[in-house]
């Protein structure tokens, strides 16, 4: 046999033993499917060392996916008598800080998968060197308006047991050190549960659902679903998990759609609700300035506007008439008058300026 024979013969044979092993290091899948990633590093937790049990607030944080995710992560449960219930932490609160690292999302990463959970790693992380009886200083958004509240860390047993991950915290729910498929620890929602059920669970009585508290459960469920496809049994039914968290995904922003138009109960309820004709304006609440943006609280949001109020849309405060700061007044002469009008304007937590002919 010649050298260049020989010479071919082992390339040959080499080049297959390097697909064979490709071939084993990178199958792919049944289908063409995307596959989530589903690397779980078990924490252990042996139920014999008291020094392996978690330190927990008892409280579940999430992401919603939504604008108020810029007011800090959601607390979609709290624990019965836990250290979060005794500081006066309720379901559908927001979480800004934690010992002063920022639970909060930049505007710019609202949506994105994973856009709040390094803070929420690191906050896990900063919990788990604290003591029983340390106080934890917790950042809250309630009631329209950021205040703090001081929890005493307890220690409960996790309930993952050699090898198992732990979940932590009363009736299923709990910030704890949890799976991850990185380098860090993870807040879990172990069993996300819908804002207004969680709320009913611990007044005794059934909550009357509001839009917001309805964005969370949707947001609250997707998390769920999440969680859902990253098991390792997620098998056949990971497709149709993805296409359910899509629809969750649209029903919310639907919803949130229908907030920023203005017709949500609680922000009718804490601002004062303005007509003209052919508009409808309200003042704009507290709990909205994060939403619509800053410099939003002087101006006129608007509800409602028809055609001749164009290019006014619904969803802008208008901030200014003729450089004038905006009021019924000022509209109404705006709409009336014989010459154009310039209004400066937050859409979208731009400022523009539009000029409104009405000749």
């Amino acid at each position: 046999m010649s050298r260049d024979r020989i010479f071919l013969t082992a390339s040959m044979v080499l080049l297959a033993s390097a697909g064979r092993v490709l071939a084993q290091d990178h199958a792919p899948a049944d289908d063409d499917t995307p596959r989530v990633a589903r690397t779980r590093t078990a924490v252990q937790t042996p139920a014999a060392q008291p020094a392996d049990l978690r330190v927990l607030l008892g409280v579940t944080l999430t992401y919603s996916g939504a604008d108020r995710d810029t007011l800090g992560a959601l607390v979609s449960a709290v624990a019965a008598d836990g250290p979060a219930e005794r500081a006066g932490v309720e379901a559908g609160n927001r979480v800004a800080a934690i010992n002063s690292i920022d639970l909060r999302v930049d505007p710019e990463s609202i949506g994105e998968r994973d856009a709040g959970g390094a803070s929420i790693r690191r906050a896990a992380r900063a919990l788990s060197t604290l003591d029983p009886g340390d106080e934890v200083a917790l950042r809250v958004f309630s009631g329209g308006r950021f205040r703090t509240v001081t929890a005493r860390i307890a220690v409960a047993a996790p309930r993952g047991v050699g090898g198992q991950t732990a979940e932590v915290g009363g009736r299923g729910s709990g910030v704890g050190v949890a799976s991850s498929d990185d380098d860090g620890a993870r807040v879990t929602v172990a069993a996300p549960v819908p804002v207004a059920a969680s709320t009913a669970a611990s007044s005794g009585s059934p909550a009357a659902p509001t839009l917001a508290t309805t964005v969370d459960a949707v947001a609250a469920a997707q998390a769920q679903i999440r969680q859902l496809e990253q098991r390792e049994d997620a098998g056949s039914t990971l497709d149709s998990l993805t296409a359910l968290e899509q629809e969750l995904g649209a029903i919310r922003r639907r919803l949130r759609s229908i907030q920023l138009s203005g017709d949500r109960p609680s922000a009718r309820a804490s601002a004062s609700q303005k007509t003209l004709d052919g508009i409808s304006l309200s003042t704009v609440a507290d709990e909205l300035v994060p939403v619509l943006g800053e410099g939003s609280e002087s101006g006129l949001l608007v509800l409602e506007a028809d055609e001749s109020w164009d290019p006014i849309r619904p969803g802008d405060v208008i901030l200014r008439v003729n450089d004038q700061p905006a009021t019924i007044e000022r509209l109404r002469t705006a709409r009336n008058g014989a010459r154009a009008s310039t209004m400066d304007v937050l859409r979208r937590k731009r400022e523009i300026s539009l000029v409104l002919d009405t000749r």
